[in-house]
């Protein structure tokens, strides 16, 4: 259970994260750049009736439009003024730093420290470049009711699955509690989930999938319980069955190169038709 002073902290950062989301879906860049992560996933639990505090993130996550690298560059250096600017929460942004950048960079990351009162919140915003920008949806912000526009369910899941088929699910376990996050969500479709993985990658390489091979439970067991979370989940084995049981046939029809016309089942926890 989180103490009163940590709630109060998780909503003071949480009002900071949907100021800026907001100032940035407004601002003259708005075009160039897609909401991803956390900030979406949040929203969805939001407005599911789901424990939104069931996904911490103390971050902002970017696709930005490959092509346009100085429309970055130019937001890099107007971003205090933007922020200080249009906030409607009456706090201070400043820039505190920048990751070493260079031309040829697949993404950036900036962090940022938002004073208000005698609280200090310190954030990021993580940027990759993407050619391609696929699958996109409105998002309420939690605290401010705010529209702004970010990857849709299926675009999440895709590359979420995309990173559980690999040894780098035990770098970033967050993304299996993610997708156990989404089987609580109804309405996801088999054959929207492949189309988009299908469009996305060419190369879904599923010959040695790392969380369909039993031997490799108990290094991801050991991961989970390493990492951090910021609310009490459920045990790794109930993570872990359950989506196995989301990902297994995903992976098996992506294998066979099929698509079918079935639905999750939020209540069995299985796909059916």
């Amino acid at each position: 259970m989180r103490t009163i002073k940590e709630q109060e902290d998780f909503m003071l950062l949480r009002r900071v994260l949907d100021d800026t989301i907001m100032i940035l879906q407004t601002s003259k860049y708005s075009n160039l750049f897609v909401f991803k992560g956390g900030n979406c996933i949040a929203s969805m639990l939001n407005a599911n009736n789901l424990p939104m505090t069931s996904r911490y993130t103390s971050d902002i996550d970017l696709h930005w439009k490959e092509g346009y690298r100085d429309g970055w560059e130019d937001l890099i250096l107007n971003i205090e003024e933007l922020l200080n600017k249009y906030t409607r929460l009456g706090v201070k942004y400043i820039l505190k730093s920048r990751r070493g950048y260079t031309k040829n960079a697949n993404g950036d990351s900036i962090a940022l420290i938002a004073k208000i009162g005698d609280k200090q919140i310190d954030f990021k915003i993580d940027m990759n470049f993407s050619y391609k920008q696929v699958g996109i949806q409105q998002y309420k912000t939690i605290t401010t009711r705010g529209i702004f526009t970010g990857y849709n369910d299926c675009t999440i899941l895709a590359d979420k699955l995309y990173v559980l088929k690999s040894i780098k699910i035990c770098r970033r376990v967050k993304d299996l509690y993610d997708v156990y996050i989404y089987t609580y969500k109804g309405n996801i479709s088999m054959s929207e989930l492949l189309n988009v993985i299908n469009d996305k990658w060419i190369d879904f390489d599923l010959d040695n999938s790392y969380i369909l091979d039993e031997q490799n439970k108990v290094t991801i067991h050991h991961a989970f319980s390493k990492y951090r979370f910021r609310v009490s989940v459920h045990d790794f084995n109930t993570v872990y069955n359950r989506v196995l049981a989301f990902v297994e046939p995903v992976y098996i029809l992506i294998q066979k190169n099929e698509i079918l016309d079935i639905h999750w089942d939020v209540r069995e926890g299985r796909w059916h038709y």
